[in-house]
């Protein structure tokens, strides 16, 4: 067995987002990986407690009190990403590894922040939608590396904001980072396709529709098209990535896609039919890409 890895979670709510998932997964893997879940932190302390005492997992009254108690924090408030700034602000005082789940901010702003923020204090920091790490879209990779067109499918929810990110996470882990506008296009009410253009003939479509639409990707290249549903259990390769993640201090995913990801999905937002937007990089955005690529 691994040398054991003491695990913390900070939270908004334990009734909202992946609480109770993460404590599973972690628990799951104590004798094959030497995990180990040690504390919870939740800022409705009430929920939290009764949280706590239902999976049986210490309480601690606030993030510092976890100093020296952890070797790794998850931030599971995937419901409330307006709170991640907060949370992760008090996380980063601990100097360990951070994942935090979908979305990584509110916006780009705030994405760049905690970005910033993580390299200040030098602390690892990670973010991703769990079906980037899927078995589906690792086979998809690596039979079409260097895909000319992507298309992604997602939705499951009205949540627009909540949910967008997975069908444009998976078109930006088969893309990749180097995307130049994105155009939208009403299908039908609450079904839209999300055009990510990354010039010289390079697509990727996003497609979102609110009903519960399967999550599917596709890519082709010259030889021709791929697709797949996504059947597999992507919580598993997350928790996977997650755990070499903390013992590595190797982001998974790299922090430009995030920080991309939260751009397209803000321009997303906005786009009317028909309309297309130019994906601008800020000066301070360019200056942060260059230093961390270096």
């Amino acid at each position: 067995m691994k040398t054991s890895l003491k695990i913390g979670l900070i939270d908004f709510d334990p009734t909202r987002g992946h609480a109770t998932l993460f404590c599973n997964l972690i628990r799951d893997r104590i004798a094959t990986h030497g995990c180990e879940l040690v504390g919870y932190y939740g800022i409705h302390e009430a929920e939290s407690r009764q949280w706590c005492l239902k999976e049986n997992v210490p309480f601690i009254e606030s993030p510092k009190m976890m100093m020296g108690l952890v070797d790794a924090i998850i931030i599971p408030a995937a419901s409330d990403p307006e709170r991640h700034e907060e949370l992760f602000t008090a996380a980063a005082e601990l100097g360990v590894p951070v994942y935090i789940d979908k979305p990584f901010a509110q916006n780009a702003e705030v994405g760049l922040k905690l970005f910033r923020l993580a390299d200040a204090k030098n602390v690892p920091l990670a973010s991703s939608s769990a079906l980037r790490f899927s078995t589906e879209v690792a086979a998809l990779k690596a039979s079409v590396p260097s895909p000319l067109l992507v298309e992604s499918w997602g939705g499951y929810s009205e949540k627009f904001d909540e949910f967008i990110i997975h069908p444009v996470e998976l078109a930006v882990a088969l893309a990749g980072a180097d995307a130049k506008s994105v155009t939208r296009k009403c299908i039908a009410p609450n079904f839209d396709r999300f055009e990510i253009d990354y010039g010289s003939g390079r697509v990727a479509s996003v497609y979102f529709h609110s009903c519960e639409q399967a999550f599917e990707i596709a890519a082709a290249d010259h030889s021709g098209w791929k697709k797949m549903k996504l059947e597999t259990a992507f919580f598993i390769g997350t928790i996977e990535a997650v755990l070499g993640f903390f013992r590595s201090k190797r982001p998974p995913v790299l922090p430009v896609e995030t920080l991309l990801v939260l751009k397209v999905i803000d321009i997303c937002r906005e786009l009317k039919d028909g309309e297309i937007k130019p994906i601008e990089w800020s000066s301070e955005e360019i200056e942060w890409r260059n230093n961390y690529e270096k």
